[in-house]
C-alpha cells in the first residue's frame, strides 16, 4: 500500500505539469564489484552491485518544471540478496514572476530477499534490515520585492522498520520563513514552525505509544565572499514536549525541553576543484533508534578534476546519533577516482574505511574496495 501510494503521488507531481510538453527519458546503468572486510562478523567479502537510474525530465522551459526518477538497486552476496527501490519526484510551477509553488516526494524501500541477518560473536543481530522511508513536501515562495521574501512548507514523513527493536514513526510539520536580502552577497532569514511525531507502540514492553510535539525557531544567514567562496549559518532553539500512553490508556505528559540545533557550511567551488566543510546538528524522528534522536555530524569533501577525463574525490565524516536508549558514533573516510573512457562510459573506483561504535554492541571496523563502471545511454525525447 505504501509503495502504491508513493508511486501515485510521484506520478501525479510529474504528469500534471507535463501535459502537452516534451519529456526526456534518460537511463543509466552502474555496475560495481566490491570487496568488504568487517571486524566481528562472518561476512562474505565479495559483493556485486547493480543500479539502473531511470529519469523523466521536462525538455522545455517555461512556468512548469518536473522530474520523476526511479532507481532499482541490487546487491548480491553469497549469503544474502538485497533489492532496494528509490522513487523521487519534483514538480514546480511559477504562477507569476514573484511566486512559485511546488511539491516533492522521496520514497525508499529496502528489502532483504534471502538469508538470515548477519550475526555477531556475542549473539546480537545487526539491525540494519528491511525498512521503508517516505517524505512528501509541499512548498510555496512569494517575493514581495527584490529584498523581502516569504516561503512556507508542509511535510509528511513515514518510517516503517521490519525489526522489532527499531521504532516506526509518522510526522507532520510545517515551517514559515521570512527572508531579507541586504545585498547580492548577504541574505538573512527567520524561520519558525511546529511538528507532531507519532510513535505507535512496539512489540517490546519498553516501547509504549508516544507522541512528540515540537516547535522550531531558526535564524539563518548566508554570505558570498566571492563567486567561489560562500558561507551558510543557521541556529535556533527547539521546544519539545513528549507524551507517553500507557497500556491502561493513561497519558503521561513530560515537561517542555529546550535544545539548540543548526549548522554551518563553508564551500569553495571552482571550475577544476571544489572543497566543502560542514557541521550539522539536527533532530530526527526516522532513525529508528528510539523516538526522537539527535544527530551531530562534521564532514568534509574535496574534489579535483585534473582534465576532462580524470576526477578525484576525498571525503570524511564524523557523527554521533543519540536517543533515549541508544548512542551510535561513526567515523568514515572515502577516496574515489573516476576515469571517463568515452562520452558515455565512465570507470569508477573507491576505497572506504568506517568505524562504528554503539552503546549496545562492540565496536566495528569496515573496509571496502569497489571497482565498476557507469554507462549513460543517449536520452530519448518522448
Amino acid at each position: 500500500m505504501a509503495r502504491a501510494y508513493a508511486f501515485a503521488v510521484a506520478l501525479l507531481c510529474f504528469a500534471l505539469p507535463s501535459t502537452g510538453r516534451a519529456v526526456d527519458l534518460s537511463v543509466t546503468i552502474s555496475n560495481i564489484v566490491g570487496y568488504r572486510y568487517q571486524t566481528g562478523f562472518s561476512d562474505d567479502p565479495v559483493q556485486y552491485g547493480l543500479r539502473v537510474p531511470i529519469e523523466l525530465r521536462h525538455a522545455s522551459g517555461g512556468r512548469y518544471s518536473g522530474r520523476l526518477g526511479y532507481t532499482p538497486q541490487l546487491q548480491v552476496q553469497p549469503s544474502e540478496t538485497q533489492l532496494n527501490h528509490l522513487l523521487n519526484a519534483e514538480a514546480e510551477y511559477a504562477s507569476s514572476p514573484r511566486s512559485i509553488i511546488g511539491a516533492s516526494i522521496e520514497y525508499l524501500d529496502v528489502n532483504f530477499l534471502a538469508a538470515d541477518a548477519p550475526e555477531s560473536p556475542d549473539g546480537t543481530i545487526d539491525e540494519i534490515r528491511g525498512y521503508i522511508r517516505n517524505v512528501v513536501v509541499l512548498y510555496g515562495v512569494y517575493n514581495f520585492n527584490a529584498r523581502w521574501g516569504l516561503q512556507g512548507s508542509a511535510m509528511y514523513g513515514l518510517a516503517d522498520f521490519e525489526q522489532r527493536t527499531r521504532r516506526d514513526s509518522q510526522v507532520v510539520g510545517g515551517e514559515l520563513e521570512l527572508s531579507y536580502r541586504r545585498s547580492p552577497r548577504d541574505r538573512f532569514a527567520l524561520a519558525a514552525g511546529p511538528s507532531v511525531a507519532f510513535f505507535p507502540a512496539g512489540e517490546l514492553r519498553v516501547q509504549p505509544e508516544e507522541t512528540a510535539k515540537t516547535f522550531n525557531l531558526s535564524a539563518r544567514w548566508s554570505h558570498n565572499f566571492s563567486e567561489a567562496l560562500s558561507f551558510r549559518l543557521a541556529l535556533g532553539p527547539t521546544v519539545t514536549i513528549q507524551d507517553v500512553t500507557l497500556q491502561d490508556g493513561v497519558v503521561l505528559s513530560g515537561d517542555p525541553e529546550i535544545r539548540y540545533f543548526g549548522g554551518a557550511t563553508l564551500a569553495y567551488v571552482r571550475a577544476r576543484w571544489s572543497a566543502r566543510l560542514s557541521y550539522d546538528r539536527r533532530q530526527s524522528t526516522q532513525s529508528g533508534i528510539g523516538t526522537l534522536s539527535e544527530l551531530d555530524a562534521l564532514s568534509f569533501d574535496l574534489k579535483r578534476t585534473s582534465s576532462t577525463r580524470w576526477s578525484y574525490e576525498l571525503g570524511g565524516r564524523v557523527s554521533q546519533r543519540e536517543s533515549r536508549f541508544r548512542n551510535r558514533k561513526l567515523a568514515s573516510i572515502r577516496v574515489s577516482v573516476d576515469h571517463r573512457m568515452t562520452r558515455r562510459l565512465r570507470l569508477v573506483s573507491a576505497a572506504l574505511y568506517q568505524y562504528t561504535k554503539d552503546r549496545l554492541s562492540s565496536p566495528r571496523q569496515q573496509f571496502r574496495l569497489d571497482f565498476g563502471f557507469t554507462y549513460f545511454f543517449r536520452p530519448v525525447r518522448l
